[in-house]
């Protein structure tokens, strides 16, 4: 009957172990995949500083490209498209769009990247 009580403890303390190492190891996995994303998103806003930078890109287009109008920057062409993902980090297989809104009132321009990797997505915004 003791060794009964025994392996019951010891098992039940191993399974409440287990239960405890697999939670963390899924959190990891998410806080991987949110790292990623997260990153892709800063690369997003890093390329459109570098597009403003270079003037390679004209950020005072008449239509926005942002959630309203459902449109997101492509460089490329100079102009604004309704594609989802534009731009694939090859590194990591992270994705990365952009979103620009300019008000006319206070001259402000926001940008705003959209990271995603896997399912998780992360975004970044930056107003000057």
């Amino acid at each position: 009957m003791m060794t009964i009580l025994i392996l019951g403890s010891i098992l039940s303390v191993t399974m409440i172990a287990n239960t405890i190492i697999l939670n963390n190891l899924s959190m990891n996995i998410v806080q991987v995949g949110a790292t990623k994303a997260f990153f892709a998103s800063e690369s997003g806003v890093e390329r459109g500083l570098w597009e403003i930078r270079k003037d390679a890109f004209d950020f005072t287009l008449p239509i926005p490209c942002d959630t309203v109008t459902n449109k997101k920057i492509r460089f490329e062409t100079s102009g604004c498209d309704t594609i989802g993902d534009l731009y694939i980090l090859t590194g990591n297989n992270s994705k990365f769009s952009l979103e620009y809104k300019m008000e006319v009132i206070d001259a402000t321009t926001t940008i705003t990247s959209f990271g995603t990797y896997g399912d998780t997505a992360r975004n970044t915004q930056i107003e000057y």
